[in-house]
């Protein structure tokens, strides 16, 4: 039985059916494995509606602060556009990195998080991969 295609754009390199996929090119998944690439952040919805597509996707409350906070500590250290002048995580980096668009305060609650149960996120596993 054939599964339906889902078209999507890549936000990093990606690996699809063997061959590395370079960012911002708009590719065809099928819809298991585009849901799966978009809930870890690889691509993003393409077409018109991305934007309604993207906030399907965004946990809330503590989902999305635990979300959060598991991806701040991929953030290039010495990127300066991955930091706000105050030492912040950038919310457009996170976005990028998260697969959605997140809020300033949205971003202190991860940190907040971060800060509160970043051990026990070390021992669950870190950051998805």
């Amino acid at each position: 039985m054939a599964s339906s295609k889902r078209s999507v754009v890549t936000k990093h390199t990606t690996k699809v059916d063997g061959v590395y996929v370079p960012p911002n090119v708009k590719i065809g998944l099928d819809a298991d494995e585009a849901e799966d690439k978009l809930r870890r952040g690889l691509v993003r919805p393409s077409g018109k509606d991305s934007e309604s597509q993207a906030a399907k996707l965004k946990p809330e409350g503590d989902g999305l602060s635990r979300a959060i906070a598991l991806r701040i500590p991929e953030l290039d250290k010495d990127d300066r556009e991955s930091w706000t002048a105050d030492g912040k995580p950038n919310t457009r980096a996170l976005a990028e990195l998260l697969g959605y668009p997140i809020t300033g305060k949205e971003r202190d609650e991860g940190v907040a998080y971060l800060k509160q149960h970043g051990e026990q996120l070390k021992l669950d596993g870190g950051p998805a991969a």
